[in-house]
């Protein structure tokens, strides 16, 4: 049996009453007073990054700082897209390594450089195919 992914759950014709985007950055704040279907005609799927101290295995202090550095190296890029339009909504000027996301929590502390190298790769990647590299 896979595993289903998050939007996957949601029941048809859900409404979505409190969107975010991460800890540290607020972003699109005029959507979180109001369900994302008040003017979306059909469906909405939203994202949110939540780090978890205890799955992911890190000290709760560093919640805030763990989002951050996920928007901040390009692990977790935060945009929207909006009738095929990109908006990226939080633009990072300087990025910073992906180690240093993943450095601070247990979850990764069996990656090797090579590993590192890798992951560091698919988000240039994907920073790349979202026009934000």
């Amino acid at each position: 049996m896979s595993k289903k992914t998050s939007w996957e759950k949601l029941p048809v014709g859900a409404v979505v009453l409190e969107l975010g985007s991460s800890v540290r950055h607020k972003t699109g704040s005029w959507r979180t007073i109001r369900p994302v279907g008040a003017e979306v005609n059909g469906p909405a799927y939203v994202q949110v990054l939540t780090p978890c101290p205890t799955g992911w295995r890190f000290d709760p202090e560093l919640t805030v700082e763990i989002g951050r550095l996920a928007v901040q190296t390009g692990y977790y890029p935060l945009y929207e897209i909006e009738n095929g339009k990109l908006n990226v909504t939080v633009k990072v000027s300087q990025r910073k390594p992906v180690i240093e996301f993943l450095k601070l929590q247990g979850r990764f502390r069996h990656l090797k450089g090579k590993e590192v190298d890798t992951i560091q790769s698919r988000v240039y990647g994907q920073c790349k195919q979202l026009g934000i590299s």
